[in-house]
Protein backbone atom coordinates (compact mmCIF):
# COMPACT_ATOMS: atom_id res chain seq x y z
CA UNK A 1 0.00 0.00 0.00
CA UNK A 2 0.90 3.62 -0.07
CA UNK A 3 2.98 5.06 2.49
CA UNK A 4 -5.49 13.18 5.59
CA UNK A 5 -10.23 12.48 8.30
CA UNK A 6 -12.31 15.27 7.29
CA UNK A 7 -12.41 17.12 10.53
CA UNK A 8 -15.70 18.11 11.98
CA UNK A 9 -15.50 21.64 13.28
CA UNK A 10 -18.02 23.33 15.50
CA UNK A 11 -19.56 26.48 14.12
CA UNK A 12 -17.99 28.51 16.95
CA UNK A 13 -14.54 27.26 15.95
CA UNK A 14 -15.17 28.23 12.34
CA UNK A 15 -15.82 31.80 13.42
CA UNK A 16 -12.28 32.25 14.75
CA UNK A 17 -10.18 33.82 11.99
CA UNK A 18 -6.88 32.15 11.14
CA UNK A 19 -4.90 35.27 12.01
CA UNK A 20 -6.00 34.82 15.65
CA UNK A 21 -3.97 31.61 15.86
CA UNK A 22 -0.71 31.99 17.75
CA UNK A 23 2.72 30.93 16.44
CA UNK A 24 2.11 27.29 17.45
CA UNK A 25 -1.13 27.19 15.45
CA UNK A 26 -3.34 26.95 18.54
CA UNK A 27 -6.50 29.04 18.54
CA UNK A 28 -7.34 31.33 21.48
CA UNK A 29 -9.89 28.72 22.64
CA UNK A 30 -6.98 26.28 23.18
CA UNK A 31 -7.92 23.97 20.30
CA UNK A 32 -5.62 23.17 17.40
CA UNK A 33 -6.97 24.28 14.04
CA UNK A 34 -8.38 21.50 11.86
CA UNK A 35 -5.87 19.86 9.51
CA UNK A 36 -5.70 21.42 6.08
CA UNK A 37 -5.08 19.82 2.72
CA UNK A 38 -2.63 20.91 0.07
CA UNK A 39 -5.22 23.28 -1.42
CA UNK A 40 -5.77 24.97 1.96
CA UNK A 41 -9.17 23.30 2.41
CA UNK A 42 -9.98 20.72 5.07
CA UNK A 43 -7.74 17.65 4.97
CA UNK A 44 -9.46 14.42 4.04
CA UNK A 45 -7.64 12.40 6.69
CA UNK A 46 -5.59 13.31 9.74
CA UNK A 47 -1.93 12.53 10.30
CA UNK A 48 -3.04 10.37 13.25
CA UNK A 49 -5.16 8.20 10.96
CA UNK A 50 -2.34 7.87 8.45
CA UNK A 51 0.06 6.67 11.14
CA UNK A 52 -2.43 4.45 12.98
CA UNK A 53 -4.35 2.88 10.07
CA UNK A 54 -2.82 3.47 6.65
CA UNK A 55 -5.29 1.15 4.89
CA UNK A 56 -8.30 3.09 6.23
CA UNK A 57 -6.61 6.38 5.29
CA UNK A 58 -6.00 5.07 1.75
CA UNK A 59 -9.60 3.88 1.51
CA UNK A 60 -10.93 7.33 2.49
CA UNK A 61 -8.64 9.15 0.06
CA UNK A 62 -9.18 6.81 -2.90
CA UNK A 63 -12.94 6.52 -2.29
CA UNK A 64 -13.20 10.31 -2.28
CA UNK A 65 -11.19 10.50 -5.51
CA UNK A 66 -13.35 7.79 -7.12
CA UNK A 67 -16.53 9.76 -6.31
CA UNK A 68 -15.14 12.74 -8.26
CA UNK A 69 -15.20 10.55 -11.39
CA UNK A 70 -19.03 10.52 -11.29
CA UNK A 71 -19.54 6.74 -11.09
CA UNK A 72 -22.73 5.36 -12.62
CA UNK A 73 -24.04 2.35 -10.71
CA UNK A 74 -20.66 2.15 -9.00
CA UNK A 75 -18.69 2.05 -12.25
CA UNK A 76 -16.49 4.57 -14.11
CA UNK A 77 -15.76 4.16 -17.81
CA UNK A 78 -12.18 3.83 -18.98
CA UNK A 79 -12.65 6.89 -21.20
CA UNK A 80 -13.20 9.19 -18.18
CA UNK A 81 -10.31 11.64 -18.52
CA UNK A 82 -10.14 12.55 -14.83
CA UNK A 83 -9.89 8.85 -13.89
CA UNK A 84 -7.08 8.36 -16.38
CA UNK A 85 -5.20 11.48 -15.26
CA UNK A 86 -5.57 10.60 -11.57
CA UNK A 87 -4.22 7.09 -12.03
CA UNK A 88 -1.25 8.27 -14.09
CA UNK A 89 -0.48 11.11 -11.64
CA UNK A 90 -0.73 9.02 -8.46
CA UNK A 91 0.78 5.70 -9.55
CA UNK A 92 3.81 4.51 -11.48
CA UNK A 93 1.58 3.67 -14.49
CA UNK A 94 2.37 5.62 -17.65
CA UNK A 95 -0.28 6.76 -20.11
CA UNK A 96 1.18 4.26 -22.60
CA UNK A 97 0.50 1.33 -20.24
CA UNK A 98 -2.74 2.56 -18.70
CA UNK A 99 -5.15 0.77 -21.04
CA UNK A 100 -3.37 -2.54 -20.52
CA UNK A 101 -3.72 -2.22 -16.74
CA UNK A 102 -7.33 -1.02 -16.95
CA UNK A 103 -8.40 -3.92 -19.18
CA UNK A 104 -6.82 -6.38 -16.74
CA UNK A 105 -9.22 -5.01 -14.09
CA UNK A 106 -12.21 -4.47 -16.41
CA UNK A 107 -15.64 -5.13 -14.90
CA UNK A 108 -17.93 -3.38 -17.37
CA UNK A 109 -20.59 -4.92 -19.55
CA UNK A 110 -18.23 -5.40 -22.50
CA UNK A 111 -19.77 -2.57 -24.52
CA UNK A 112 -18.55 0.00 -22.00
CA UNK A 113 -15.35 -1.10 -20.22
CA UNK A 114 -15.50 0.23 -16.68
CA UNK A 115 -13.85 0.11 -13.28
CA UNK A 116 -15.47 -0.39 -9.87
CA UNK A 117 -14.18 1.12 -6.63
CA UNK A 118 -12.56 -2.17 -5.51
CA UNK A 119 -10.76 -2.48 -8.87
CA UNK A 120 -9.66 1.16 -8.65
CA UNK A 121 -8.35 0.56 -5.11
CA UNK A 122 -6.46 -2.48 -6.37
CA UNK A 123 -4.77 -0.47 -9.11
CA UNK A 124 -3.87 2.39 -6.78
CA UNK A 125 -2.38 0.01 -4.20
CA UNK A 126 -0.64 -2.35 -6.63
CA UNK A 127 1.01 0.42 -8.64
CA UNK A 128 1.88 2.87 -5.87
CA UNK A 129 4.72 5.23 -6.65
CA UNK A 130 7.99 3.86 -5.35
CA UNK A 131 9.52 5.65 -2.35
CA UNK A 132 12.58 6.78 -4.30
CA UNK A 133 10.40 8.26 -7.06
CA UNK A 134 8.23 9.99 -4.46
CA UNK A 135 11.32 11.54 -2.85
CA UNK A 136 12.61 12.61 -6.26
CA UNK A 137 9.23 14.19 -7.13
CA UNK A 138 9.19 16.00 -3.78
CA UNK A 139 12.71 17.34 -4.41
CA UNK A 140 11.66 18.84 -7.74
CA UNK A 141 8.74 20.63 -6.06
CA UNK A 142 10.93 22.10 -3.31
Amino acid sequence: GLQCCQSQTASAAEEIPIEQNNAEGVRPDGQSPPPTGIDGGPALVSDDLIFSDIEDAELKIFSSAFETFDPVQGMVGFDHMLLRAYICEHTCISEDNLDIILFQQEEGDGAQPALSLPAFLGIMRSFAIHDRDMAQNWATIC
